[in-house]
């Protein structure tokens, strides 16, 4: 989809994820429109589970871009290839399984529940 950049904004003092998309998705209206609205959405939910998004825009080159919740740690990729298949019961970490109630939330607020991959933005 794009690429993730670390930034540090220097005014705040505070660390921001900054994704920006390809240029060709940026030029695909719908799939802009379609990112907005999930963002607005995702904010609109207020749930630990759901990355917080606080701006969005587009760059001097006209790449569509957001700046959202910096999480630090690992891929999913990465636990993967590390540790193999996550099971149920072995103590390894269960996308998801601490608060099964996100999908549910995101339903009630008219947004979809989109699969998780093991590694995002490719």
């Amino acid at each position: 989809m794009g690429e993730v950049y670390k930034v540090n904004h220097v005014e705040l003092g505070k660390t921001f994820a900054l994704k920006v998309m390809r240029p060709e998705l940026s030029d695909d209206q719908e799939f802009v429109e379609r990112f907005k609205r999930e963002a607005i959405a995702s904010n609109r939910i207020g749930q630990q589970n759901i990355i917080d998004i606080y701006d969005f825009g587009r760059t001097d080159e006209g790449r569509f871009y957001f700046v959202m919740e910096y999480l630090d740690g690992v891929t999913l990729a990465d636990l993967l290839r590390r540790q193999g298949a996550l099971l149920a019961g072995t103590g390894s970490p269960r996308p998801g399984s601490h608060r099964a109630d996100t999908p549910q939330r995101c339903r009630c607020s008219s947004r979809r529940h989109r699969t998780l991959r093991p590694r995002s933005g490719r």
